[in-house]
């Protein structure tokens, strides 16, 4: 009789942890391109140093993995070596998973996201699937089929912003909601450079200690100096297309409002922005606004094509390769796109204000 009970006990415990394990199942549902086809794709943890956990086989596109969840809220990359621009986040939760690729007509690939579960959904509705929109407006612009004046243009730079502020206030919802779990500490690293002093100071007291020393770590190898609203303006000279020099000194005391931006010709965000920023000269370059475009290009010829293409006709300088002359290291800019408003006083107004936001600001202080 005690073997039965014994023998029923340890039945029963199976079943409890098949059971629990079925709970915990993940299942990861490729869709790629059908030209991907006999090579592997690989998922990997974000922010550890750990080697691939999984590998799938992909055909014709096609690939399948499956786990268990071990830690239902851990983000994870998937790639490839062979095809880089499928990679993309998934977040290992229990269910039914779906990966696509989406190829757009955009210089460098499409984009990948993944939907199915919660944080899945939530990330790729917020975030992903948004910014594929915004890319898709950039690609218009730069496609040469709208040019400024034209009636369609303003209709799509109003697009184009709310967009961009959609997925600003977006990321901020979705980083607070999740600061107790990897997702929200991965986007906020991610993130946290693009992110204003107040946004800085509503969520830094919420950090787990290990994310607060990541962060803080983050901010010291970048050895970047503190720059901060109210403060003084630092000074700055630098090359223009010509090989002329322009000054900074000279600009602020004849404009009311300054706007640096840094950027670059390879950088598909900054681009996208040139219309936005065509538009706001257009409006606002007789009531006393100075845009300085300040580019991080290595390559002159592409810098100036990029300001040709793009009809970029107010201030442009390029960043200089000596210390002196490093305008991203005075001011701090860790990645691009960039923007810096300073006032007729050479005091710094805001940083990484767009669309509607920079408009208004803008507006506020011609007034």
């Amino acid at each position: 009789m005690m073997k039965k009970f014994f023998l029923y006990l340890v039945l029963m415990a199976n079943s409890f942890l098949s059971f629990a394990q079925h709970e915990l199942e993940y299942t990861i549902v490729g869709t790629l391109p059908d030209s991907i086809d006999n090579v592997y794709v690989y998922m990997t943890p974000i922010g550890t140093s750990v080697g691939s956990a999984d590998s799938a086989f992909v055909q014709k596109g096609n690939f399948l993995l499956k786990g268990i969840a071990k830690n239902t809220k851990e983000l994870y990359s998937i790639w490839s070596d062979v095809h880089p621009t499928i990679g993309g986040w998934v977040v290992l939760e229990p269910g039914a998973i779906t990966y696509r690729y989406q190829k757009e007509d955009i210089k460098g690939g499409g984009y990948a996201y993944a939907q199915g579960t919660y944080l899945n959904n939530l990330l790729a509705d917020s975030i992903f699937i948004p910014a594929m929109q915004l890319a898709k407006f950039g690609e218009s612009m730069m496609s040469g089929s709208l040019n400024i004046g034209d009636p369609e243009m303003s209709e799509y730079v109003n697009e184009m912003r709310n967009c961009a502020i959609s997925i600003r206030k977006n990321i901020l919802a979705v980083i607070d909601e999740n600061l107790n779990n990897p997702v929200g500490e991965h986007l906020f690293l991610m993130y946290c450079q693009f992110l204003r002093e107040e946004d800085l100071d509503k969520i830094l007291p919420n950090l787990s200690e290990t994310t607060r020393q990541k962060y803080d770590a983050k901010k010291g190898a970048a050895n970047l100096p503190k720059m901060a609203v109210g403060q003084q303006y630092i000074p700055f000279s630098g090359k223009t297309p010509d090989n002329g020099t322009v000054n900074s000194a000279d600009i602020i005391r004849n404009k009311k409002i300054i706007l640096l931006d840094f950027w670059a010709s390879w950088c598909a965000p900054c681009i996208k922005e040139m219309p936005i920023l065509a538009q706001l000269y257009e409006d606002y370059k007789d009531q006393g606004l100075e845009i300085i475009s300040i580019s991080l290009d290595e390559n002159k010829l592409k810098w100036r094509k990029a300001i040709e293409k793009h009809n970029m006709s107010w201030i442009q300088i390029i960043n200089g390769k000596q210390q002196k002359d490093d305008i991203a290291n005075l001011y701090g800019v860790s990645a691009i796109p960039h923007t810096i408003l300073i006032d007729k006083e050479g005091k710094i107004v805001s940083f990484n204000l767009n669309g509607e936001e920079l408009i208004d600001e803008i507006e506020n202080l011609l007034k």
